[in-house]
């Protein structure tokens, strides 16, 4: 019985050795909402707080001495669920410059700002020019040489695993300029692709045993082993 107990224990431990891992998955969301929201300008103060909001639009990305105009997106996570003993390893959030022939609120034509700032908040799927105040800047690319054309991507991992793990259901996102000068973002008035939104999830490591673990565990199966055969020739 003990031979046959150590010999289902070393097979049970080859399984682990030889089974395969679970595979990675992604995952791509489309925006629920996009809208644009213009602080200053004709309509209001330039002040930080928000004028005007646009339904349906996602193009300008303008900041002049008179004004600002920001981009929103809001992706609703009500149908995502993390695969079993996996984690969010990557959230990547996408969109498309179409051109930089844009002007407005005081910015220069043709000039684009030098830089873009992905900024993060909680939504809730509605249209609220008072988005502008609640977002968090979560980081920044170069867009110093972009003439159209280009895919732009933005890194908000963190931001998303937080959202998941508080049960968050939308994850707003809005692109602002960090400097003077004005750009066109494609995919809702503009040619270009949408923005998006890609979550991509892989296996917890820490939950598959290493091989050297599991080898160990293997010599002492196989050490228990030729201790009951020794035993048993001893006693004959």
């Amino acid at each position: 019985m003990q031979k046959l107990a150590l010999t289902a224990g070393i097979s049970l431990l080859c399984s682990l050795v030889i089974s395969q891992p679970v595979k990675a998955a992604n995952f791509t969301f489309s925006p629920t909402v996009t809208f644009e929201v213009i602080d200053g300008g004709f309509s209001g103060e330039f002040d930080g707080l928000g004028d005007e909001v646009f339904p349906n639009n996602f193009d300008t990305v303008v900041l002049g001495a008179q004004g600002e105009s920001a981009e929103f997106a809001e992706f609703d996570l009500a149908e995502f669920s993390l695969p079993p003993l996996q984690v969010i390893t990557s959230a990547i959030f996408q969109a498309e410059i179409y051109s930089i022939q844009t002007s407005g609120l005081g910015a220069a034509f043709g000039i684009p700002p030098r830089s873009l700032g992905v900024f993060g908040y909680v939504g809730n799927g509605e249209v609220n020019a008072s988005a502008l105040q609640a977002g968090t800047l979560l980081n920044t690319i170069d867009t110093s040489t972009v003439i159209g054309g280009e895919i732009i991507t933005f890194d908000v991992t963190s931001f998303v695993q937080n959202l998941v793990s508080n049960g968050d259901r939308f994850v707003g996102l809005a692109i602002r300029a960090q400097d003077p000068g004005a750009l066109t973002l494609g995919g809702a008035n503009f040619p270009g692709i949408t923005p998006q939104l890609i979550i991509t999830t892989a296996p917890i490591t820490s939950s598959v045993p290493e091989s050297a673990n599991v080898f160990s565990l293997l010599g002492f199966g196989v050490l228990g082993l030729g201790r009951v055969i020794l035993k048993r020739s001893i006693r004959r």
